[in-house]
């Protein structure tokens, strides 16, 4: 009788062990999908898509703090349905907080796989989208050293970029809202690999055509140049070199947008379209650095916010014309002209006539304060 008693006991024992080493395995091997990238190889299989995901592992027995899965299938639909098999094999839950679309997926157009996005359960709607001209895998595979989860890490600075003023944040919500707008095309930040640092750094913005595909690449001065056209409460600080004359000579001021509005004005002349982009900025100037000044007066602020007018104008009329060329109208130009000139609009000629169209900036400029002078020479 106690010997059946002590078997019985035994196998209980054994039974109980099992399940929670089994336990201790699915903690250490648990993971969250927090980053996932997409691309495509046209030299190797053109129908063919490769999703690329990047998950934490917080058990204390897990042997790397990361996991790097890509999982290809054709087309969209079908990478998702090999990854989905894949990650219930792996235990990866979780909502999807980072897309990062790859070069190649881009320059074919991803109006179709944003709709697509959109509709699977893992991938948060507001999650943030960037643009890496490459592989996803190469910078979702990266463990920059001031944080191992390269998801959050990008995330984060996508969000100080944002508050700064230098890039736009931009989620699949947006993005897919900008596509459905009809005259507004959609963009995104664009990120990079800093080759000593092994560091992801945020470099432009990509601007996509009407069809979802690469258009153009803004560089980062480029980048905050738009970002304060599109007047969404960005706060960038910018330089400038002024010509003060025979009172100032010439020097440099760093001056900080404290709002921007912009207004945009349609006109036909003889059957010829016209815009002007009036920019209505208030600023602050931040710093000086010019020769021969000991007294800033009344005077020569407004000199300042001449000098300034009068570059932003120049920088914004450079910007628009590599909008125009490239075919790319993120500021919405279209929206305007299709509500202002409907019947134009509706004629069907608006992109044909783009890239051609006479489009005239005004920057008027008011100086809320001065702060800081300072003499360097």
């Amino acid at each position: 009788m106690k010997t059946k008693i002590t078997v019985t006991l035994l196998i209980i024992l054994m039974c109980c062990t099992g399940c929670l080493r089994g336990e201790m395995n699915i903690i250490d091997e648990l993971a969250i999908i927090i980053a996932m990238g997409f691309e495509t190889f046209p030299e190797e299989d053109p129908d063919k898509v490769t999703i690329t995901t990047i998950n934490p592992l917080f058990g204390e027995r897990a042997e790397d703090q990361t996991r790097l899965m890509s999982v290809s299938g054709f087309g969209l639909a079908g990478a998702m349905d090999n990854w989905q098999r894949f990650r219930n094999r792996e235990m990866a839950i979780g909502k999807v907080q980072l897309i990062v679309f790859g070069e190649n997926l881009t320059n074919q157009g991803i109006i179709e796989k944003t709709q697509d996005l959109r509709q699977i359960p893992d991938i948060e709607v507001r999650s943030d989208v960037v643009y890496f001209p490459g592989d996803p895998k190469d910078i979702l595979a990266l463990k920059p050293p001031e944080e191992q989860r390269i998801g959050t890490y990008i995330t984060d600075n996508l969000r100080i970029m944002d508050q700064e003023g230098f890039s736009p944040q931009v989620t699949l919500h947006d993005l897919w809202t900008n596509i459905l707008t009809e005259g507004r095309d959609p963009f995104m930040p664009m990120v990079e690999i800093e080759e000593n640092e092994n560091t992801p750094y945020f470099s432009g913005m990509a601007l996509l055509d009407e069809n979802g595909k690469l258009a153009t690449i803004l560089d980062f001065a480029e980048s905050k140049l738009l970002y304060m056209l599109l007047a969404r409460h960005s706060n960038p600080t910018m330089t400038t070199k002024i010509n003060g004359g025979e009172e100032l000579g010439e020097g440099l001021v760093i001056f900080k947008i404290s709002s921007s509005e912009k207004e945009i004005k349609t006109n036909l002349n003889n059957e010829e379209l016209e815009i002007t982009i009036v920019n209505n900025i208030k600023m602050s100037i931040e710093e000086i650095e010019v020769r021969g000044a000991e007294v800033l007066t009344e005077e020569s602020f407004e000199i300042f916010s001449d000098e300034i007018a009068a570059d932003l104008t120049l920088a914004i009329t450079a910007l628009i014309e590599k909008l125009q060329n490239a075919n790319t109208d993120p500021l919405g130009l279209g929206h305007f002209v299709r509500i202002q000139q409907t019947e134009y609009y509706h004629q069907g000629t608006w992109r044909e006539d783009y890239p051609n169209i006479d489009i005239k900036v005004e920057t008027n400029i008011e100086t809320i304060r001065g702060t800081t002078f300072e003499r360097t020479y």
